[in-house]
């Protein structure tokens, strides 16, 4: 690519994952919680957004 790649790191591995159903929540803590004040919905809106920018700027 001619400009410098750009990363981002967003704390928790699990953070990509769609938000969990409160049955599977409750089974599988370690997956479904974030972090206290880490909004995973707002997180993935944040991230399309930045792909849709990137494609309509580089494509």
């Amino acid at each position: 690519m001619p400009v410098t790649p750009q990363q981002h790191v967003v704390p928790g591995h699990f953070v990509f994952v769609d938000p969990c159903p409160p049955q599977i929540a409750a089974d599988t803590p370690l997956i479904c919680q974030d972090a206290p004040g880490f909004d995973r919905p707002a997180i993935h809106h944040q991230i399309a957004n930045q792909v849709v920018d990137f494609l309509r700027a580089h494509l």
